[in-house]
């Protein structure tokens, strides 16, 4: 993202990450300013600059990728009783064309200091570095997202490397030593089988009831599923000819797939470290730790090349070069919001993991420039109505979507066949809209549902004949129109729209007993 506004403001500052400090309310930015710094600024008023890294942290050109992640750790001191009490703040930078030696993960205790002194000092230990020489320009590495689960962090990891282009890195939230830094394969693949090499975003949720299920989950939040877009090519300039695709993965299989790398690893078998690393690529050491999870100085850095984790993807498009993903659950299902390098945003119900249908495509850029992974979903309490809000961002423009948008139709069929699973048809206003926005909720008059959703397109009141079916004019007789899913009432009238004859309402008798 580049910082266009020339109002006092210097056009060639690259902002290269964000990250929210919720406990202190503060946002953490990082930039190209002063070669790499990072600031801390007050959320209320962004101009207002608490205190700044003393030193840079990340790369200061427009080349690069940075992840920023703010969770709690122990920090460089060992946990008493495992009290995670250090707000921290990871970085994941993309190593760029320089002689020094660089940090591709550390981590920066988030207490205040004077000109943030514990940010870049704290954590000595904490890092992974990079040496040039010991790697090709070829060999980008990118830390796509990351997140957090149980007392692991994670990173998502793009590398230009024929042999694991996308991996999954993890470290414990307890280790001061960075021994517990390591990596396993992510793959993803389509039903034909075709391989997507190179990950570009994900999105780490609670999956609706449906896809829970299939996951086994008890319930929705005891389970957390990584949805991931992966394509053909490293980079989106090719779009002519890429092939994309969105995997999901459960971190229930992550997990296991690490422990199974730490365990063969101290069994003697496999590799620990990375061509990157100064300390190269070695073969593991067998030893009788037990508890090697959070990593020892035995086997440090285990890299689990044997234990992938893998997935068929849920939907796919060819000649098209996907670029974002955001999942929100409605009413059991979920929706992905999936970006594009031309702009466009994909909303797709996803059926289940290995199955989806985009049900609506919008066109956000109007130059055609790639929407951004850079995301946040808020929900807006400004009426008495919540609504759900994605901010997504292009190289130059933010887009408030309105999640649960609901497009105007005249008709119950037009509504419901649009699949989209936040609408339905509202009997009693006779609009397309939210459940939340119609006059009576679901509940059954005389056996007939008030709101229509798309799996009830069934139930949309219809007109199945009418006799006779055509008449002269100057006769007159009783018309039978025969419907049905519709309720009987006192107030049902018949309309009929006559040309060059004013509207005639006349109410219906009913002629079922």
């Amino acid at each position: 993202m580049r910082l266009l506004n020339t109002t006092n403001c210097d056009p060639n500052v690259y902002v290269k990450a964000l990250a929210i400090d919720k406990i202190e309310h503060e946002l953490i930015e990082c930039s190209s300013v002063k070669r790499g710094i990072c600031r801390r600024r007050i959320l209320g008023n962004i101009s207002n600059i608490v205190e700044e890294s003393n030193r840079k942290l990340v790369p200061s050109g427009s080349d690069g990728q940075v992840t920023a992640f703010v969770t709690m750790t122990c920090g460089s001191d060992i946990c008493e009783n495992k009290e995670l009490n250090k707000q921290t703040l990871f970085l994941g930078i993309t190593p760029t064309v320089r002689e020094d030696t660089q940090y591709l993960v550390a981590g920066y205790d988030l207490k205040k200091g004077d000109q943030l002194n514990l940010l870049s000092n704290a954590f000595q230990g904490l890092y992974l570095s990079f040496t040039n020489a010991k790697s090709q320009a070829v060999n980008q590495i990118d830390y796509v997202t990351a997140f957090d689960y149980e007392k692991y962090v994670y990173f998502v990891i793009r590398q230009n490397h024929a042999n694991s282009p996308s991996k999954l890195a993890r470290i414990c939230k307890d280790d001061p030593t960075f021994y517990s830094y390591s990596e396993i394969p992510l793959n993803c693949k389509t039903p034909s089988g075709e391989v997507l090499s190179y990950v570009h975003d994900a999105y780490v949720g609670n999956p609706q009831y449906y896809l829970a299920e299939e996951f086994h989950g008890s319930t929705i939040d005891n389970i957390q599923l990584i949805f991931a877009v992966f394509t053909d090519k490293f980079h989106h300039e090719f779009t002519d000819y890429s092939t994309s695709g969105i995997c999901v993965f459960n971190m229930e299989d992550v997990s296991k797939q690490f422990t199974n790398a730490h365990r063969y690893c101290n069994a003697g078998k496999g590799i620990r470290g990375f061509d990157y690393h100064p300390s190269g690529v070695r073969d593991c050491t067998l030893n009788a730790l037990t508890n090697f999870e959070c990593g020892n100085e035995v086997n440090p850095h285990v890299f689990g090349s044997e234990f992938p984790v893998e997935a068929t993807t849920f939907i796919h498009r060819e000649k098209e070069f996907f670029t974002s993903i955001y999942v929100h659950g409605v009413k059991g299902t979920n929706v992905g919001f999936i970006g594009t390098s031309t702009g466009a945003l994909h909303k797709a119900l996803i059926i289940n993991s290995t199955a989806s249908k985009i049900f609506k495509t919008i066109q956000l850029t109007d130059d055609g420039s790639p929407i951004l992974q850079d995301k946040k979903f808020v929900m807006s309490h400004a009426s008495s109505i919540n609504t759900p809000t994605l901010f997504l961002l292009s190289k130059y423009a933010v887009y408030k979507i309105k999640v649960d948008h609901c497009d105007k139709v005249d008709n119950c069929i037009d509504c419901v066949q649009q699949e989209n699973p936040f609408c339905g048809w509202c009997l009693k206003s006779n609009t397309c809209s939210r459940d939340n926005e119609c006059p009576e909720d679901v509940t059954l008059i005389d056996g007939f549902k008030q709101y229509i959703t798309y799996q009830d397109s069934r139930s949309c009141p219809s007109i199945l004949s009418i006799s006779p079916n055509q008449q002269y004019i100057a006769v007159s007789r009783n018309l039978t129109i025969s419907t049905q899913n519709i309720a009987s009432s006192p107030s049902l009238e018949c309309v009929f729209d006559i040309e060059n004859v004013q509207r005639q309402r006349k109410k219906a008798e009913n002629l079922e007993s």
